[in-house]
């Protein structure tokens, strides 16, 4: 009996949905993915509602030494992260439940909902948990990778704020890890991705939070040096006020030519006349669609910028802050589009990050925020296109992107060990920049929990702890 046979006997035991077949995600309704680059070919499909029901699969598919990609929003763009060619894909939609705890101080979600139908849930109820500025991203994938969010200043990573993982190991075996119970696997969940088993669902700190005020200010290309220096700026000073977040994205289109800037502010208390927020404000404006709102509504101006069904890819590089710095980034950045500009219809997004030294504050987690003594800014390539013959072109220069940066800012002394983990290319290495006590622990974690090393081998999507450091 090949392996498609012996998950659709499965599914019929533990009473699950199971598409066989060869099949692509997109043709399963609830099993779509973010960008086209990661649609493959899985010979099943099934759809676990439950830890329990999960746990019989995990087992036949270890037993059976089936290769399998496990999904929960489907928002990575590279292939093989959540999706298999000639393998099975465990899809966590149907385990997406969204339950705020009695004395309301934690929400319990499943790991396979997106962040848009969390904040929906909430906000009726004056709630609100640390989740994705985009409503399409899955709750479990951002969570395992850290997570940033509007919220981060004020209460930390996604991460940093689950109190509760339940888990089903390689064994079948469903575990809860928290901060008085499997301790080692509750710490290294918080940034470790999926190495150690599949988190169905987690309990995350919530608060009371009412509307808040945000929105994009369009910009054209000309305020590039007031929108950087404004970055800069605001990076320093960001300590001053918890409730403020900015991104800064340069949308540039080497083939039309169409390039425009895109402040995309937010202050979580509401308050529109942050001062911290002023300078990008006072930008020249093609288009402003700051606002009171609610969190779920801004989460969905951005995915709507962000439409499924077309390409996409990631990169990431993380530098000291410095308006020097940043201005030579950027320019290097630009000098790579250029030669590449014969890649045709595609524009390339370069999204600005503010990392400042308080997010050490938070945790502990295993990313490695804290090797660091200054503020910081994570720059993430987020090129979009449509022609699949381009795909390999958008890699090259992906890389050569990220190269030039990483050499100018190690002779220059603005280096940082950081590559962010949900934002990396398959070709970087973010669990090595943890640090080697980091990275260490979670090989270890990972052994204990999986000790026929399943997650390593049979999982072949996402970056491994046994293969950290190697590149």
């Amino acid at each position: 009996m090949g392996f498609s046979s012996t998950v659709v006997a499965a599914g019929l035991l533990f009473a699950a949905s199971v598409i066989a077949g060869d099949v692509r995600a997109s043709d399963l309704v609830g099993d779509c993915r973010w960008s086209e680059t990661a649609e493959l070919h899985p010979t099943c499909i099934v759809q676990p509602s439950s830890a329990d029901v999960l746990s019989g699969f995990v087992k036949t598919l270890v037993q059976g030494e089936c290769p399998f990609a496990i999904k929960s929003g489907g928002h990575n763009p590279w292939a093989g992260v959540n999706d298999i060619d000639e393998g099975v894909v465990v899809d966590l939609s149907k385990i997406n439940e969204v339950s705020l705890s009695y004395d309301r101080t934690s929400v319990k979600l499943g790991a396979g909902g997106n962040w848009g139908d969390v904040y929906k849930a909430l906000e009726p109820q004056g709630m609100m948990v640390p989740g994705a500025r985009a409503s399409g991203v899955g709750v479990g994938g951002m969570t395992l990778g850290g997570g940033l969010s509007y919220f981060t200043p004020r209460v930390g990573l996604t991460a940093d704020n689950v109190v509760d993982f339940e888990v089903v190991l390689a064994s079948g075996e469903v575990v809860h890890a928290t901060d008085s119970d499997n301790t080692d696997l509750f710490y290294s969940l918080k940034g470790g991705s999926s190495n150690f088993g599949i988190v169905t669902r987690m309990d995350v700190k919530a608060f009371q939070n009412g509307e808040i005020w945000g929105g994009e200010i369009v910009s054209p290309i000309n305020a590039t040096e007031d929108a950087l220096h404004h970055l800069n700026d605001f990076v320093t000073n960001s300590n001053t006020d918890v409730n403020t977040a900015v991104e800064v994205v340069f949308n540039l289109n080497t083939t039309n030519g169409e390039q425009r800037i895109i402040s995309i502010v937010a202050d979580t208390a509401g308050n529109a006349d942050s001062s911290l927020l002023k300078p990008f404000q006072s930008l020249p404006k093609v288009a402003d669609t700051s606002r009171k709102t609610s969190m779920s509504d801004l989460s969905e101006e951005l995915q709507g910028r962000l439409p499924a069904g077309q390409r996409y890819a990631f990169a990431t590089v993380t530098f000291q802050s410095d308006l020097d710095a940043l201005k030579q980034v950027h320019n290097i950045s630009l000098a790579v589009f250029e030669d590449y500009k014969d890649v045709k219809d595609v524009t390339w997004n370069l999204v600005y990050e503010s990392l400042p030294l308080d997010y050490q504050n938070f945790g502990p987690n295993p990313i490695g925020l804290n090797y660091s003594t200054t503020d910081r800014i994570a720059l993430v390539l987020n090129p979009t296109w449509l022609d699949a013959t381009q795909d390999d072109q958008v890699a090259k220069a992906a890389n050569d992107w990220v190269d030039r940066i990483q050499e100018w800012t190690n002779v220059h002394g603005k280096s940082s060990p950081l590559e962010l983990l949900p934002y990396a290319a398959p070709f970087q290495d973010p669990l090595e920049f943890y640090g080697d006590d980091n990275l260490k622990f979670l090989q270890e974690v990972a052994k204990k929990y999986d000790p026929d090393e399943a997650f390593q081998k049979l999982v072949p999507g996402g970056f491994k702890v046994s293969k950290a450091g190697r590149q």
